[in-house]
């Protein structure tokens, strides 16, 4: 793992504009899949947005806009399905010392695409901006059958679980950081479990006693998963906006209440998902009503 400020990329001078740093994990082809898409949404809020990629090899990867965004080469850890705590660590990492202004620290895959609008984006990212958002619980598997993360090696309050795609204030994500120095065999431990990021950033929390303060954590789903049909370890890939896509997508979204956070991504798409049914999904998904 890499924390340290690396000389190659031009550090952002503080100019006070609190901003959102979007971190893609990528791999395979190393494509983001509606890379336009994304672009166009991103657009609307290039003011206030910073993009991060962490990759395979770059020297394979053909998008030039994903290379421009492409954080340096001594960040970059080998993942797996398996094994990508490492990646999310050194992206935050990065984006946390690039850019000082950076508040909020979005995390997604190349199979993510945003499922609110630009505007309202950016109406909860402002009113929301010292808060993180992501979902925890107590872990639902045995620990001493599972070896996720290692937790049969912790006291049981630390088994918990976490969604693992988020958004973590600047503050948190400092802290999470902060976790690997401060407890390093504990971060081993939990590293060297299998799927170690759906548990170190709750446990992090837990231990810094953030973990269900209201004020400081939205315990809410960010990314909208279809796993009503799954292959068993991967969620439903949504390919072709059947009528079976779209209804699912729709009654997701409108069956939450107008006092509950929207969804903000949704996983998993697949290159091949029609564009022109982009735009229509935002249409499933007005903020509405939510308030913190």
């Amino acid at each position: 793992m890499n924390y340290e400020n690396n000389d190659n990329i031009n550090k952002v001078q503080n100019k006070n504009t609190h901003k959102i740093a979007m971190c893609f994990l990528i791999s395979g082809k190393q494509t983001l899949n509606h890379e336009n898409y994304w672009k166009e949404w991103i657009s609307k809020n290039e003011s206030i947005i910073n993009v991060y990629f962490h990759y395979k090899d770059y020297d394979t990867i053909s998008s030039d806009w994903i290379k421009s965004k492409c954080i340096p080469r001594n960040y970059i850890s080998k993942t797996s399905y398996y094994y990508v705590l490492n990646a999310y660590l050194n992206i935050l990492s990065f984006a946390l010392n690039h850019d000082n202004n950076n508040t909020w620290f979005c995390f997604c895959t190349e199979k993510c695409l945003p499922i609110m609008n630009p505007i309202d984006f950016k109406k909860l990212f402002l009113e929301n901006k010292y808060k993180s958002i992501i979902k925890t619980e107590k872990c639902k598997w045995n620990v001493q059958y599972h070896k996720r993360a290692n937790l049969n090696l912790f006291p049981s309050q630390y088994h918990l679980y976490n969604e693992p795609w988020f958004i973590l204030t600047r503050s948190h994500g400092i802290k999470m950081i902060e976790f690997v120095h401060n407890q390093y065999k504990w971060t081993k431990l939990i590293n060297q479990g299998i799927i170690a990021n759906e548990s170190f950033f709750a446990i992090a929390l837990y231990y810094y006693g953030i973990l269900g303060n209201e004020k400081e954590i939205i315990d809410s789903i960010t990314h909208l998963t279809n796993w009503d049909q799954n292959s068993g370890t991967h969620p439903y890939t949504f390919t072709n906006a059947s009528t079976y896509e779209l209804d699912w997508i729709n009654h997701k979204c409108m069956s939450v209440p107008n006092n509950k956070l929207k969804y903000i991504f949704i996983r998993k798409i697949d290159a091949s998902f029609p564009v022109n049914a982009l735009s229509y999904l935002q249409s499933f998904n007005p903020l509405h009503l939510f308030k913190t």
